[in-house]
C-alpha cells in the first residue's frame, strides 16, 4: 500500500482513486453477474436490525396484530442479533468486533418491547445497561 510522502503529495491520491475505480468496477461486474434472465436483481439484503424494527412499527400502526409465531420469530430475530457480551447492537448484523451502537441497540430494545419482551429479562436488562452506559437517548441518531 502507498503511504503519503509531503515531497510527493499526490502519489496517496492517485493510489486511493485507482483502488476506488477497481472497487467500482469489480462490483459492476458482480451486480451484473447476479442479475436475473429478464432483468431483475433479487439479493438477501443485511443490514443492522433497524430495518426490522421499523417495519414492527408500521405494521404496529397500519396492520393487524402479529400473530404469535411471527412474534416468536422477530424476537428470536432480533435476540440473536445482539451482542452476548455487552448487550449491544451494532451496526452490522452479528459483527462483535465492532463497538455496539446505541441508536441501534435503542431500537432493539424498543421493538423488543413491542413484541412483549419482559424489561426484566436477561437480554433486556443487559441492553438497557449498555445504553445507559453510552448516555442513554441523549446520543441516539435522529432517524430512531
Amino acid at each position: 500500500m502507498a503511504t503519503y510522502s509531503p515531497s510527493h503529495p499526490h502519489y496517496l491520491h492517485d493510489d486511493i482513486e485507482s483502488s476506488a475505480e477497481q472497487c467500482v468496477k469489480q462490483a459492476a461486474v458482480f451486480s451484473y453477474n447476479q442479475m436475473k434472465t429478464d432483468g431483475h436483481w433479487c439479493l438477501r439484503v443485511r443490514s443492522s436490525i433497524s430495518f426490522t424494527v421499523q417495519w414492527l412499527c408500521i405494521r404496529r400502526i397500519l396492520s393487524p396484530s402479529l400473530l404469535p409465531e411471527e412474534v416468536s420469530k422477530f424476537s428470536r430475530f432480533l435476540l440473536s442479533q445482539q451482542n452476548p457480551y455487552d448487550g449491544s447492537w451494532g451496526l452490522a448484523p452479528a459483527v462483535y468486533k465492532w463497538p455496539g451502537d446505541v441508536s441501534t441497540s435503542t431500537e432493539a430494545y424498543f421493538g423488543l418491547k413491542l413484541l412483549g419482551t419482559p424489561i426484566n429479562s436477561e437480554p433486556m436488562l443487559k441492553a438497557k445497561s449498555f445504553i445507559r452506559e453510552s448516555r442513554g437517548v441523549n446520543d441516539i441518531g435522529v432517524l430512531s
